[in-house]
């Protein structure tokens, strides 16, 4: 029989935390979720912020790969989906040596969050900041007018 040898290619990865606020999440999700399990980070939280019922599926899906779903019944804003993220690491993973926020909309790649995890490993007590490269064409019309408000 083969072992799984997930644990010790990603020793330290195991201590991160990755929180994911969802409202109304696309499909990708579910990749996004299973691509940073098998990067070697298994504490990962999805906040479902108020999303609608037609989305309960993909929650399931990601439930099922090994996140935990934690849910606000309405829409809070993303603040508050992290700080309830925030919260249940705090309760649960006590063994986290850092937290890691990343969209659930596809903004963020796997590989950029094993990244950032590395770092944090190499850096345990910094806070580490990701900086995108936006191509303003490319992004969703809600999300480049949050973009250019947000800058």
């Amino acid at each position: 029989m083969k072992k799984n040898n997930t644990r010790e290619a990603f020793p330290q990865l195991f201590k991160v935390s990755v929180i994911i606020p969802a409202l109304n999440p696309p499909k990708a999700l579910i990749q996004l979720v299973h691509d940073i399990k098998a990067g070697g980070i298994q504490k990962i939280v999805v906040v479902n912020d108020g999303s609608s019922k037609d989305h309960k599926e993909i929650f399931e899906k990601v439930s099922q790969i090994g996140a935990t779903v934690l849910n606000h019944p309405i829409n809070r804003g993303v603040g508050a989906a992290i700080k309830t993220g925030i919260a249940y690491v705090a309760q649960n993973h006590l063994s986290s040596i850092g937290v890691i926020t990343a969209d659930s909309d596809g903004q963020h790649s796997a590989k950029d969050v094993i990244n950032i995890a590395n770092l944090l490993k190499e850096h345990p007590e910094s806070v580490i900041l990701g900086v995108r490269h936006i191509h303003f064409f490319k992004l969703p019309l809600r999300n480049f007018i949050g973009n250019l408000f947000a800058r």
